[in-house]
């Protein structure tokens, strides 16, 4: 059987269509999406590798700065929190409006111990105050205040009332 020229193009051209759509349907079309897989794969790794560095700066800067509050709390056993806010009062000119000073039940860490002392003033005046809590704020040692309850007084607006609570912290051995 011989065929024409017209046929033989056409049946070659068919077979031609016929391999180009095997070869796009059976090997182009699985690579091309494997390929685009992978990528995105890729991107999403590439993200998580980001999110995973920063994550490790932020946890060494937490380690550092843990270590430097260990640092500033680890003074030893002979701290005594009352001792040194009554010190504090002294220095400011409050320690005859200091009505009570009495510690109270702080929260335990894994790493530290909180002391809170509860200290209740009356007829102290604005700078006083002010004077007081930034000593206790940004002194030499790592407190913390914790509550502040200030009122105005009814005899004299002008002088205040105040429960202050203040945190003090050790490490925990």
């Amino acid at each position: 059987m011989k065929l024409s020229l017209r046929e033989k193009f056409i049946v070659f051209g068919g077979l031609a269509l016929v391999l180009a759509a095997a070869f796009w349907a059976l090997v182009y079309d699985p690579v091309t999406a494997k390929v685009s897989l992978l990528d995105k794969k890729l991107d999403y790794e590439r993200k998580r590798y980001a999110q995973l560095s920063a994550l490790s700066k932020k946890m060494t800067g937490l380690n550092a700065a843990l270590k430097v509050a260990e640092k500033r709390v680890d003074r030893g056993d002979n701290f005594s929190i009352l001792s040194h806010l009554e010190v504090l009062a002294n220095s400011q000119g409050l320690k005859a409006h200091i009505v009570q000073m009495k510690p109270k039940a702080g929260q335990n860490t894994r790493h530290f111990k909180e002391s809170v002392v509860e200290i209740k003033m009356e007829k102290v005046t604005l700078p006083q105050m002010v004077g007081y809590l930034h000593e206790v704020e940004n002194g030499r040692e790592p407190l913390r205040i914790k509550d502040l309850r200030i009122k105005p007084r009814f005899d004299n607006p002008d002088l205040l009332d105040a429960n202050v609570d203040i945190a003090s912290y050790q490490l925990s051995r």
